[in-house]
């Protein structure tokens, strides 16, 4: 993976402070010190192509359905299906979203890591930004790239056409349930009613904050659970839909605006 760093100051100026100024850690820095000499003197307007190192990650390889919509040397973009967890966990050690991947860069001879900038839960579908270095998913942090994320969902019933919720998110004790609590992390939803039928409502939800449970805590906060969601429904019949279909965020590496859609498939 080549990064290219180029000297656009009116001085010249070692490759360090070149590398510094491109957002490259100390850590990665002491890596690249095998292979460069970060004290060389960089010309004014000259361009050095930096290797990154490659990456080795401990998840487990394994097969399946990997629905890849973009990809390029620095990150990867999936339609992740539902019931699939993200990533691996006791009861998904192997069947889950990063082994899956795994795979996939074993049979493409891809050196590559696999760093999740959104996480999606194991019920919720959709669009999910993967970033193939750590420093390609420190960029998203220290470049402060928006990304704005749109979702899909199901209710029974929806008095608004369109309303914001601000209200705070924090973990209930000390188990995996989120709740409103005054003491919790900020979080702010846009939620907009975009078709009524006899059994259900569909809502798009705009997400301004990424907290876990965000959309599903701020629906039941409304009266207006997802259906079928077997935590924070009291009613739990139904299937439960929760769709990531819209991302829209600057290329960290390209700086040009990427913008993906799913149709809905419900």
């Amino acid at each position: 993976m080549i990064i290219k760093v180029k000297n656009l100051s009116n001085d010249d100026c070692f490759l360090i402070d070149l590398l510094k100024g491109n957002y490259f850690s100390k850590d990665l820095i002491k890596k690249l010190k095998k292979n460069y000499d970060v004290y060389k003197k960089v010309l004014v307007n000259e361009e050095i192509d930096v290797v990154l190192p490659d990456e080795l990650t401990s998840v487990l390889s394994s097969k399946g359905n990997l629905n890849i919509i973009y990809e390029d040397d620095y990150i990867i973009i999936i339609n992740k299906e539902n019931r699939l967890s993200t990533i691996p966990s006791i009861r998904h050690y192997q069947d889950n979203l990063a082994s899956h991947i795994k795979y996939y860069y074993d049979q493409n001879n891809i050196k590559s890591g696999i760093h999740f900038i959104n996480r999606l839960d194991k019920d919720t579908r959709g669009l999910l930004i993967v970033a193939k270095h750590q420093y390609i998913q420190s960029l998203f942090v220290k470049k402060n790239i928006e990304i704005i994320k749109k979702y899909y969902t199901l209710v029974k019933t929806f008095d608004y056409d369109e309303i914001i919720v601000e209200e705070p998110i924090a973990r209930y004790q000390d188990t995996n349930i989120r709740c409103i609590n005054p003491n919790g992390d900020y979080a702010k939803t846009l939620f907009t009613k975009l078709k009524e039928t006899k059994n259900f409502c569909i809502v798009e939800a705009t997400l301004f904050t990424g907290r876990t449970h965000q959309i599903r805590v701020h629906l039941k906060h409304l009266n207006c659970p997802i259906i079928g969601d077997v935590i924070y429904n009291e009613d739990k019949s139904g299937d439960f839909y929760l769709c990531s279909y819209y991302l829209r965020f600057n290329h960290p590496i390209f700086n040009k605006t990427l913008e993906f859609k799913l149709d809905l498939d419900i």
